[in-house]
């Protein structure tokens, strides 16, 4: 769990940062057009975290604590972030 880091790139105090689960991620995006970023990202076991109205990806495996809006999905590449 990297709490510190979401409040850090959040600009914000981790007192501001607070964990939600998958469905609630998949929840919040479900009127959204990047919903296949949010399936793939809550696919496998994660931490979430939500700040405000923005929701952070915590995978150790995928890498940086980054943030679900950030994130794009290409077949051939999987999920990345977008540049």
């Amino acid at each position: 769990m990297r709490k510190n880091d979401v409040a850090k790139l959040a600009g914000v105090p981790a007192s501001h940062v607070y964990q939600v689960t998958a469905r609630a991620v998949q929840d919040a995006y479900s009127d959204r057009a990047a919903s296949v970023v949010v399936e793939v990202a809550t696919q496998e076991p994660a931490f979430y975290w939500r700040v405000g109205n923005k929701y952070y990806l915590d995978d150790p495996y995928f890498g940086d604590v980054v943030a679900i809006d950030d994130l794009d999905y290409d077949p051939e590449i999987g999920l990345h972030v977008r540049k």
